[in-house]
């Protein structure tokens, strides 16, 4: 047996990226407890409040058995993962069903406690009694994926109240346009409070993951978006308030009224106890984007637009063509190579059939390219170790980053 002394990267985890580690994500083992999750996928929509075997969506993760009751107008629809479901927002009850009725909807974190008895008409109502998830005056972790579909006003994806405020929540600040991350000092209206915002805006339509993480060890609050931390707040001089209220999915809880209505979808709610390290939040978001086979390759024809990328099968490497027009090789959502291309929004990848890759602008104009016209190179490979080759059917390497 092999003894050695521990050191702090063995407790709090490390990126592949970083010098000391083994080339792999490598968590820590001072991993947070995961306390809820929520995927929607037996989710059921809200017609009439309350109905039994409606409006609820299970935990199906955790051990604690905690549902989101779901208010009168919550929807259940696309999610973010290919064929899932997610849990859809507004303020009308089921526009598309040709109703045009307003509604606040969002979930909150329950138990059942038992039914009604049957009515005049022979329904049952469950009976639900509110029950907070997290310990708020400790370190916590929040994240979800989402997806708005309107930027007009404040949106807030998941938050935990108490009686007059909010603990702690993920939003999307309108004034900014970007992605925000809070907490609350006490349980008063006239509280004070710290918040991270994202360096990204956010972008209507796209799903995106979020993850908000309250480090009391650490005296900080951090925002992560798509896996990749974004902001950092210092020197937090409070203990955030020990919110007994529910896990709010789609509202917040502010100065005694629930606001900040959702609108949009929101997928695979994760909350944990402790704080979620950077390799760790990476890693919770690379769970939900597993590598689907051929995603490594670009062939001959084939080309890439704004948002879409190659990844590799390992999942630590991407080559994205961002809508920037950049096109940029990332290991871990840390920038190893680009094509200088940026500032030329709607840019796209093309892999020629004379077997040249090139990155054109929006107006056909050539910007970067891999000089092998008049080859017989037939595909560009990302591989596990972040190479990115083009080879020809023999595998011989024609061009490489």
């Amino acid at each position: 047996m092999t003894l050695r002394v521990l050191v702090p990267q063995d407790f709090t985890g490390q990126l592949a990226t970083e010098s000391t580690s083994s080339g792999f994500h490598e968590p820590g083992i001072l991993t947070p407890v995961q306390v809820g999750n929520w995927d929607f996928e037996a989710a059921t929509p809200c017609y009439l409040a309350n109905l039994r075997d409606t409006c609820e969506a299970p935990d199906t993760v955790t051990a604690w058995g905690r549902y989101l009751a779901l208010t009168r107008g919550s929807a259940v629809g696309a999610g973010h993962s290919a064929n899932g479901s997610g849990l859809w927002l507004d303020y009308d009850y089921f526009p598309d069903e040709g109703f045009s009725e307003n509604t606040s909807e969002y979930g909150r974190s329950a138990v059942k406690t038992g039914t009604t008895e049957p009515d005049a008409d022979g329904l049952e109502f469950t009976q639900w009694q509110e029950k907070p998830v997290l310990r708020t005056d400790q370190s916590f972790t929040m994240s979800a994926w989402v997806m708005l579909d309107r930027l007009d006003g404040m949106r807030t994806a998941v938050s935990q109240r108490g009686i007059h405020e909010s603990a702690g929540w993920i939003k999307f600040n309108s004034t900014l346009g970007r992605w925000q991350f809070s907490i609350s000092d006490d349980d008063v209206t006239t509280t004070s409070g710290a918040t991270v915002n994202s360096t990204s805006l956010a972008e209507e339509g796209v799903w995106t993951h979020l993850g908000g993480v309250y480090d009391a060890e650490r005296n900080q609050i951090r925002l992560y978006v798509n896996g990749v931390l974004e902001g950092t707040t210092e020197n937090i001089t409070f203990t955030p308030m020990a919110s007994t209220g529910p896990l709010l999915v789609g509202r917040t809880l502010w100065r005694d009224n629930i606001v900040d209505q959702w609108t949009g979808g929101i997928d695979d709610v994760a909350v944990f106890q402790g704080a979620l390290t950077d390799t760790s939040v990476f890693m919770l978001y690379n769970s939900y984007v597993p590598p689907v086979a051929g995603s490594n390759t670009l062939l001959r024809g084939q080309k890439l637009t704004e948002n879409q990328y190659l990844r590799s099968d390992a999942g630590n490497y991407r080559l994205m063509m961002q809508v920037d027009g950049n096109l940029v090789l990332t290991q871990a959502g840390v920038p190893l190579w680009d094509a200088e291309t940026w500032n030329n929004p709607g840019a796209e990848l093309v892999f020629q059939p004379d077997g040249n890759v090139v990155v054109y602008a929006s107006d056909g104009t050539p910007l970067w390219n891999t000089k092998t016209w008049a080859t017989a190179a037939d595909k560009l490979v990302l591989r596990d170790d972040g190479d990115l080759v083009l080879l020809d059917p023999s595998g011989q390497v024609l061009w490489r980053r």
